[in-house]
């Protein structure tokens, strides 16, 4: 059983989290632990204790409102009814965004609804703060939209470098039965002579995990034509690696899981070392 780690903001409970992660505890039992983040508002340029220099700690409101308590409730209540192990941690009046990141230390995934928490969060360029979430999380990351269907298949992306192999062992040992799944490991570059890096160890190590495994290189000219790519696979998983962190290849250079994950139209599954 594998811990979880939710983050609703306490005005606004996700039933499009929930759900998410409801068929994930009918595949993979969880103990899910609800984080309800205080009422915020976007005010001054604080620090997050240092770990984040020069992003926003956000002003908050006292936690112990009639809405707060309905939420809670409400997440409670639902997973009473499902059957799912649940614990409840509601935010303190001091809250910053580095007590978040503590609680992924203590975590084996923590779920992110996209939309809602860039709105939440009133953050004028929700991809950059969203990778120095994803960056500083001690655990791996799902970023799910409000409304997607639970994956049938998954898209492994391979840039060539550890941190896109780390992220594959990542979600197959958290998830063995959805590793099952179909799965495609896409290698994307504009050089269309150039093979996939260690290929021959790829087809030694991931079989083993991913028993409907096939590997692909495909001809893009750019991110964006990635993240179209990925796009057409509505049913699927993007599994990846460094968001941010470490060089990867021209073509899924910064910013190429920031455009998928803006679409809000699949999973992403983020794991860094």
């Amino acid at each position: 059983m594998k811990k979880l780690l939710i983050a609703f903001e306490e005005s606004d409970f996700s039933e499009g989290i929930f759900e998410f992660v409801r068929q994930l505890n009918e595949v993979e039992p969880c103990m899910v632990t609800a984080t309800f983040l205080p009422h915020v508002k976007y005010a001054d340029l604080w620090s997050y204790g240092g770990s984040m220099p020069g992003a926003p700690l956000l002003a908050t409101f006292p936690d112990d409102s009639e809405e707060a308590q309905k939420n809670i409730h409400l997440f409670e209540s639902h997973c009473q009814k499902n059957g799912i192990s649940y614990r409840v941690h509601a935010g303190a009046a001091d809250f910053s965004l580095a007590e978040l990141v503590r609680e992924t230390r203590f975590a084996d995934l923590m779920v992110l609804q996209s939309s809602k928490f860039y709105s939440f969060l009133s953050v004028p360029d929700p991809g950059n703060f969203i990778k120095d979430i994803i960056n500083q999380a001690e655990c791996p990351v799902i970023v799910v939209p409000e409304v997607c269907p639970f994956p049938q298949k998954l898209v492994l992306a391979y840039d060539g470098h550890a941190s896109s192999v780390f992220a594959f062992k990542e979600f197959a040992n958290i998830f063995p039965a959805l590793a099952q799944l179909p799965a495609i490991l896409v290698y994307a570059h504009d050089d269309v002579s150039k093979p996939i890096p260690d290929l021959s160890y790829l087809e030694e190590l991931l079989p083993q995990h991913y028993s409907q495994l096939e590997i692909m290189k495909v001809h893009l000219d750019s991110r964006q034509q990635f993240g179209h790519w990925v796009s057409a696979h509505p049913d699927s998983m993007l599994i990846t690696g460094a968001f941010g962190r470490s060089a990867i290849s021209s073509i899924l250079r910064k910013s190429y899981v920031t455009d998928v994950i803006a679409a809000q139209k699949l999973p992403v599954f983020i794991a860094h070392r």
